[in-house]
């Protein structure tokens, strides 16, 4: 599966992008963490609750879906809803 964000790059450019995350993390020397819109609703929505134990779900161009633990992390553990069958 391609994310909606390289959809428009031609198969055979494909690889150029591919890494471009972790080359912008290198290249920049910062912390950085790419997560799904659903994580990041669990994560915004503990944060202003100020507790844990939070599902987030996100509602854009397709159906996302996160949780953030009772210690306020997020775990990957549901991510993309829309391609679920």
């Amino acid at each position: 599966m391609v994310a909606s964000l390289f959809r428009s790059i031609p198969k055979e450019r494909y690889g150029e992008i591919r890494d471009m995350f972790l080359r912008m993390r290198n290249e920049l020397g910062v912390p950085l963490e790419v997560v799904n819109d659903g994580e990041v609703t669990a994560l915004a929505g503990s944060m202003s609750l100020g507790e844990g134990r939070v599902l987030g779900l996100a509602l854009g161009s397709s159906e996302a879906g996160g949780y953030a633990t009772a210690a306020g992390n997020i775990t990957g553990w549901l991510d993309e809803l829309a391609f679920a069958r």
